[in-house]
């Protein structure tokens, strides 16, 4: 594509994703990755590889094993275009980075999420969208528009098209926090749901207790935000199997991460995992089935576009 030919300036960071070209070739433009050197002592130079003067730049960028580095790297692309011109500055992390550090568990803690959105803010983003944030509410207290796309739509969808019956289906919540997503998905596919009390100890174990709904005979798909070490999708789906529950799907938005945890996952007796592909997971097609969310980002980029026509 010719440059100027489209109002936008879709620029990846140096860990480019698939979802990243999807979403750029359905804007109509292409994703260039940014340019970046790394020094023998460790620093790095980064350079913005395309015109941003007056464009509607995206900044797109994938959570890796090493956050702190992808937000710095966020924050210097930010400043650059910032600086170099852009027009408006829009940040994508499709998996928000340390999203459920939303609140001070302990007394000394940071609550980084927030703080992210600060650092945006003051290197020049003009709003951010994300999916499927972990606690929502958080966003109020975010300092810049936040936006925070919904993958409802995208697994009632999926599920229509695999269900018969869906008296057959219990969708389950994991804890109180994933309960509001759990009976708004049920009520929209007309089915059951059930859910169970999640707390951390203070030497950071977990207790499940009070579990909710019948899962006997039931095909159960237990709905949660992210999977990180496994350990609530694992315990109960133990207990729900120990219910009855004739099969034990898990739904997640931010999805498997390491060879290791696909292993523990699929030997701790789940039937299978349905994620998207807001970050880079490990596909295994008999394990693992991957939606893409391209489509749900690029209409709701195109909408911003249409909507804030104007610099902030």
């Amino acid at each position: 594509m010719i440059e100027g030919k489209s109002p936008y300036a879709f620029i990846v960071g140096s860990q480019s994703s698939s979802l990243a070209t999807e979403v750029a070739h359905l804007l109509g433009c292409e994703a260039v990755s940014v340019y970046k050197k790394i020094f023998d002592d460790g620093e790095t130079r980064l350079r913005l590889p395309i015109t941003v003067a007056g464009k509607e730049v995206i900044i797109f960028q994938t959570i890796t094993e090493q956050p702190d580095a992808v937000v710095f790297e966020t924050l210097r692309m930010v400043d650059a275009a910032k600086t170099l011109g852009a027009r408006t500055i829009t940040v994508v992390f499709p998996c928000y980075p340390y999203a459920r550090q939303d609140r001070e568990l302990q007394n000394g803690c940071d609550i980084p999420p927030k703080l992210i959105a600060k650092l945006l803010k003051t290197a020049g983003a003009d709003r951010l969208v994300t999916v499927d944030i972990h606690a929502p509410r958080q966003i109020d207290d975010f300092p810049l528009p936040t936006y925070n796309i919904s993958t409802e739509a995208l697994f009632a969808e999926y599920l229509k098209q695999r269900t018969v019956e869906t008296d057959e289906i219990l969708l389950f919540a994991p804890d109180r926090g994933a309960l509001l997503r759990v009976q708004s998905l049920a009520k929209t596919l007309g089915c059951d749901f059930g859910w169970c009390d999640k707390k951390r100890l203070t030497d950071g174990t977990l207790k499940f207790a009070n579990f909710h709904g019948n899962a006997c005979g039931k095909s159960v798909y237990i709905l949660d935000d992210r999977i990180d070490t496994g350990g609530t999708l694992i315990t109960v789906a133990t207990r729900l199997k120990q219910a009855g529950a004739r099969q034990i799907v898990g739904i997640v938005t931010h999805g498997i991460t390491s060879p290791a945890l696909l292993k523990r996952l699929k030997t701790a007796g789940l039937d299978e995992i349905i994620e998207t592909d807001t970050r880079e997971v490990i596909r295994d097609k008999n394990f693992v089935e991957v939606l893409s969310v391209a489509e749900l980002l690029a209409k709701e980029l195109k909408k911003l576009n249409e909507v804030h026509s104007l610099p902030w």
